[in-house]
């Protein structure tokens, strides 16, 4: 037999190369299951004890050289027997027999001491894949193999020594199996935790092969989607409906294109007995390359709630909640896809309900609503499919044209399509009312930004509102400073009350029979600091609009009333003094209350003092208009209708509300002398009305003898304008009632 040491070195070098191997196999990875592992170490272990066998063959001076050759054939064959029952777990009692034999053999050629390591390959085997009871027939199996071994080699039964091998293999056998037991057990636990944590998941699990055939499904499909017995051996794309497969279709293709690969979809799935599908959130992950999964895992989750109050969050944030229209935030956003994207013109329209507050506080904030509704339903019937109608909030809408529509011409064609609209009478809070309204157009292309389009827009539609006859303005650079101008003459408005810049002009009216003159109408002008006195045109509208024009009001008043009962002491007459009162100080004021501070402040008598208001304040029908001119009729104040024949009031008011006298407008009283045929007969109507109603009468703008002369000739009591006296400022006047007699 070999006995030189350096063969015996190099057999205990491969030993240990091949432990080193082993020990990498066996490696325990924390996604494995833990019982494979276990199987694996004692499958390694057992080799390593067969391969100590080699070694000790070699080196072992009792081996006679006649017996050494089955040596290498029955580890051989003990080896082959571990490998495939570690492969296909199924032992035998054949299998325990030819390991017996093959102990015996070994035993036999080497002798019992050096062939100590396969004595527990077959116990051990037995005691891994199979039952207790088999495992103690094992020993036995082993301890008679071991025995018949022994003598067949030629020594005696005391050499078995079977009361020391016999409870050293049966209480390692007893050992290893309580370890796989105590594996089981907690690989079970592992399992039922699992799949308890899957079954209480509201996730549906799903792992599928490559081509996503189904071949697990969690409990909680049968929730979710009603699929009891569905999908298993389905493949997963085909539970999506057809309108989202190619979405899914590359989904799936980034998830195999890279082991390990994760990915998310959100898709519809169909869902048992509903109308309409779920949206549902895939999360797959490809895990092919894991041995312990080898498919690819799904989790899909029912977002199906949380998509639709996403979606209900959107609408809200880019919709109008009266109209339902998209908001500016929606049209800021269309509005810079379209200047990003097109070649061609964009147009941009800002429409502007003409005295829409008005009418809100009049009616009502419901009425008001109803209004903005109806201008929304009739604006869309305008527009084409491709247009953007959009509510900005307050009285006003946008529009966005692009394409061919966007062409200068096709948006002036539009915006008065739009304005038609308005031709006809709205109904509002059961009534029919006719409304107007101001349309700005903007025409931009690729260079124009969002800012700068709305910008011009809103500037186009300031033109408009503030030119008395115009209905629509396009944008043109000229038009860009005196729209600044105006905005900065609106702002320095805020400040001109509190820095005295405001002051009052009076006009006097005067008896057209005598010319006397029987009263004045106080009249405000703005001398700004820097811009000189600025006309009652170019700011009136502006403190209207802003509000303003309520604290304006009430100063004017109390300047009126104090002034004219310093003229009444002077002169010892009642002194008339007229006051013009806007619909807006009805609505946002308190005329009555400011009118009583004013009388009780300059001590003015009631009577002396009337309140000049259009027609627009009677056509309001409101309420509260109604129980304001009522109260100031029994303070004694007097009530006159201005611009008397221009507005869109009814008869019916001037016998519904207290007036004491009509003011005709100098677009009638202009026209006489101007060969004007039907000038006339108007005003001789009006005149004739007023005498029947016992109204007193009023004629504006008379600029000349021949006017005044036929005035006089119709019966018109009282006259005022530049051909009778220009408006001037409280000295001048006080000169002037010097020299005048007082009716």
């Amino acid at each position: 037999m070999i006995a030189d040491r350096s063969l015996a070195d190099m057999a205990l070098g491969r030993h240990r190369q091949w432990l080193t191997a082993l020990r990498s196999w066996v490696k325990v990875g924390a996604d494995q299951p833990l019982l494979p592992v276990v199987r694996r170490a004692f499958l390694a272990f057992l080799l390593a004890c067969l391969a100590t066998v080699i070694p000790q063959w070699l080196i072992s001076p009792v081996v006679e050289p006649n017996r050494s050759w089955p040596v290498l054939p029955a580890v051989a064959v003990l080896a082959v027997l571990a490998v495939r029952l570690y492969r296909r777990e199924q032992p035998t009692i054949a299998h325990d027999l030819v390991a017996a034999v093959a102990v015996g053999v070994v035993i036999w050629a080497v002798g019992a001491l050096p062939a100590g390591g396969v004595l527990f390959v077959g116990t051990a085997l037995r005691a891994l894949y199979g039952g207790l009871p088999t495992a103690v027939l094992s020993v036995g199996f082993t301890l008679a193999a071991m025995t018949t071994g022994v003598l067949a080699a030629g020594g005696t039964l005391a050499e078995v020594q079977l009361g020391q091998y016999g409870p050293g293999l049966l209480l390692s056998s007893l050992a290893l199996r309580l370890v796989l037991v105590a594996v089981r057990r907690y690989e079970a636990g592992t399992a039922a935790r699992f799949e308890a944590v899957v079954r209480s998941s509201r996730d549906v699990i799903v792992l599928t092969g490559r081509d996503t055939t189904v071949s697990y499904l969690s409990p909680a499909a049968v929730d979710v989607f009603g699929l009891a017995d569905g999908l298993p051996g389905d493949r997963l794309l085909s539970w999506i409906v057809p309108a989202d497969r190619p979405a899914a279709d590359r989904w799936l293709t980034r998830l195999l294109d890279e082991a390990g690969a994760a990915a998310t979809l959100q898709c519809r799935v169909p869902v048992l007995d509903a109308d309409q599908p779920a949206t549902v959130e895939i999360s797959g992950q490809n895990l092919l390359h894991d041995p312990n999964v080898r498919g690819l895992l799904f989790a899909v989750r029912d977002v199906t709630e949380r998509v639709r109050l996403t979606e209900r969050l959107r609408h809200q944030a880019y919709h109008d909640p009266l109209t339902g229209l998209p908001n500016r935030a929606l049209l800021r956003e269309r509005l810079a896809a379209a200047l990003g994207t097109t070649t061609t013109d964009v147009a941009l329209l800002l429409l502007d309900i003409d005295a829409f507050k008005v009418v809100n506080d009049a009616l009502g904030h419901q009425a008001g609503d109803e209004l903005l509704v109806a201008v929304a339903g009739l604006l869309r019937h305008q527009l084409a499919a491709t247009d953007l109608l959009a509510a900005l909030g307050g009285d006003e809408f946008a529009v966005l044209l692009t394409a061919e529509r966007a062409a200068a011409r096709d948006a002036e064609r539009i915006a008065d399509d739009l304005l038609a609209v308005f031709d006809r009478p709205i109904e509002v809070a059961g009534h029919l009312r006719l409304v107007s309204a101001r349309v700005g157009i903007a025409i931009g292309d690729g260079d124009a930004d969002t800012d700068r389009l709305m910008r011009e827009a809103d500037i186009a539609l300031q033109i408009a509102k503030a030119a008395p006859r115009a209905r629509r303005v396009r944008y043109r650079t000229e038009l860009h400073q005196p729209a600044v101008d105006r905005i900065r003459l609106q702002v320095e408005a805020q400040d001109a009350l509190s820095r005295r810049e405001f002051v009052l002009h009076y006009q006097p009216i005067h008896t057209l029979s005598d010319g006397a003159v029987r009263g004045v109408e106080a009249l405000v002008r703005w001398r700004h600091p820097q811009r000189g006195m600025v006309r009652p045109d170019q700011f009136i509208p502006l403190v209207e609009g802003s509000g303003l024009i309520v604290p304006l009001g009430r100063w004017i008043l109390g300047e009126a009333c104090v002034t004219g009962a310093g003229w009444q002491r002077l002169s010892g007459r009642p002194l008339q003094i007229n006051v013009n009162v806007s619909v807006r100080q009805f609505m946002l004021g308190d005329v009555v209350a400011d009118v009583l501070a004013a009388l009780e402040r300059s001590g003015l008598p009631p009577a002396t003092l009337t309140l000049e208001m259009t027609e627009s304040v009677l056509a309001t029908e409101h309420d509260a208009i109604e129980s304001q001119l009522s109260a100031l009729r029994r303070l004694g104040v007097r009530i006159a209708l201005d611009d008397f024949g221009t507005g869109f009031s009814s008869l019916g008011h001037l016998h519904r509300y207290p007036i004491d006298e009509l003011k005709i407008d100098k677009m009638f009283v202009g026209r006489i002398g101007a060969e004007d045929p039907t000038c006339l007969p108007v005003v001789r109507a009006i005149l004739a009305m007023s005498r029947g109603l016992r109204l007193s009468t009023v004629a504006e703008g008379i600029e000349n003898d021949d006017q005044r002369a036929e005035l006089t000739a119709m019966g018109c009591e009282f006259g005022q304008g530049f051909g009778l006296s220009r408006p001037v400022e409280e000295p001048a006047l006080r000169a002037l009632l010097r020299r005048s007699a007082v009716s």
